[in-house]
């Protein structure tokens, strides 16, 4: 169960930091589709559900928000998990696909911004210029 946890855990990280970035809308039918299998309902009130969390998302400030929204899912792909064991490829292969890249990986990694907040992932050699000229 421990293994299963973990990997809610960062599918829930991994749904909450795409909702904020352009890669969302390549992978939300894929999630759909891997909730589907729980009964989760249609598409559409999916589509509902994620709209209101990125709302929630955009317009809230509030520290603690997005973790929030991770528990939520979390709680959402530990059930699925413990209903259905084979979603953990399928949910394992779209962590390991939209899930931001481990350091030492050159070329590859990327930045989002929530409000003042910047997630990103340092790919480099740990060596930073910023140029701020416009």
């Amino acid at each position: 169960m421990d293994a299963e946890l973990a990997l809610a855990s960062t599918g829930a990280t991994t749904l909450v930091a795409l909702m904020v970035t352009d890669a969302w809308s390549g992978a939300r039918t894929r999630v759909a589709r891997l909730l589907a299998r729980n009964g989760e309902g249609r598409e559409d009130a999916l589509e509902a559900e994620w709209e209101q969390a990125r709302e929630r998302l955009a317009l809230s400030a509030a520290p603690g928000q997005d973790a929030s929204i991770e528990a939520e899912w979390q709680a959402r792909f530990v059930v699925l998990l413990a209903e259905h064991p084979a979603a953990a490829c399928e949910l394992g292969r779209l962590v390991d696909e939209f899930a931001p890249r481990e350091r030492g990986r050159r070329g590859e990694g990327g930045v989002a911004f929530h409000h003042s907040t910047v997630y990103g992932v340092n790919t480099g050699d740990g060596g930073q210029n910023n140029d701020f000229r416009f």
